[in-house]
């Protein structure tokens, strides 16, 4: 490295023609940096556009369990994946609403609004909290709002009479005429073919993960009141900045990632930019001996997926200090 070259200015509009997205890029110097052994990074000046909504493509699907001893469905048990429409919620109500919508949606699936209804779906300013039932004219109706222990369980452990059928894999799959929503059958063999942590609102916005311990028992009846816990409309709460070039592997996240380089809170809704100018000396990272002519760079989530800014672009600067 040159002592010329003490930052570095990244646009993502200067991204390689092979990279992913705005959001998952490589960009390549004319003159490779050569970074003296004692050579540290950071971050700074950060700016990314908050193009993403509260639903969206990493966070907008809701698994429900069904299951009835009434002789018309022959004890079958079954779940709907319900697909939640991309767009901006302004509060918990619409929320609610959107919720209920779909339940009734994915009810209309297997039974008759006779059969099976919502009772309501409410959201609750005061706790935060979102309330509904299901009440069922059928005998021996269970029902259960999935939670992502409960997919990785059945995901993982195999159960002859509690097997998830994946579309175009099992035999006696069955799919809604709507795309909103897919049935699946657990009569059979196959796989559900998920992969964590399942894009479900139930844990990213409803914040219910679930136990480790999974009861595969702990089914609702009709009547039964549900409460989600505490929601919140914004599923993330940082991007994390990947990269696989700098950094050498010397952080680590929760998810045992070892490649994130810098943290930045989202401090704007949807629509305005996201703006990082702080900068402490404990964010410098190692990067001594390295040779940089292409650095790859990724802005995921908590969970180390890429979030899609849509095309939109952004811009930051890196720091060498040696």
């Amino acid at each position: 490295m040159t002592s010329t070259v003490k930052k570095l200015y990244v646009d993502t509009r200067h991204r390689t023609d092979d990279s992913n997205s705005s959001s998952d890029f490589k960009i390549t110097m004319k003159d490779t940096i050569n970074c003296p052994e004692n050579c540290k990074f950071a971050l700074c000046d950060i700016s990314i556009p908050h193009s993403w909504r509260p639903i969206n493509n990493l966070c907008n699907l809701f698994y429900l369990w069904f299951s009835s001893n009434d002789p018309s469905y022959n004890g079958t048990n079954f779940v709907v994946k319900v697909r939640l429409q991309e767009k901006v919620h302004e509060d918990g109500v619409e929320l609610a609403n959107e919720i209920k919508d779909h339940l009734k949606g994915a009810i209309l699936v297997r039974y008759t609004e006779a059969q099976v209804k919502v009772d309501n779906a409410d959201f609750d300013k005061d706790t935060g909290l979102i309330h509904f039932k299901l009440h069922s004219t059928l005998t021996g109706f269970k029902w259960k709002v999935m939670t992502t222990k409960d997919l990785e369980y059945y995901e993982k452990n195999y159960d002859p009479n509690m097997k998830f059928l994946i579309n175009n894999v099992a035999y006696n799959c069955q799919t809604h005429v709507a795309s909103n929503f897919t049935t699946y059958s657990m009569q059979g063999t196959g796989s559900l073919n998920i992969v964590a942590p399942y894009h479900d609102i139930n844990s990213q916005i409803l914040n219910n993960l679930g136990n480790e311990k999974v009861d595969i028992n702990d089914k609702h009846s009709s009547g039964y009141s549900y409460y989600t816990n505490a929601i919140n409309i914004n599923p993330f709460r940082n991007i994390y900045i990947h990269s696989s070039t700098l950094g050498g592997y010397h952080t680590l996240s929760t998810n045992n990632s070892r490649s994130i380089i810098k943290k930045v809170p989202i401090n704007e809704n949807t629509g305005f930019v996201i703006f990082d100018r702080v900068l402490h000396s404990t964010d410098y990272l190692e990067c001594g001996g390295q040779s940089l002519s292409t650095i790859d760079f990724r802005f995921c989530n908590s969970n180390g997926q890429v979030i899609d800014l849509k095309g939109d672009n952004s811009t930051f600067s890196i720091i060498f200090d040696f």
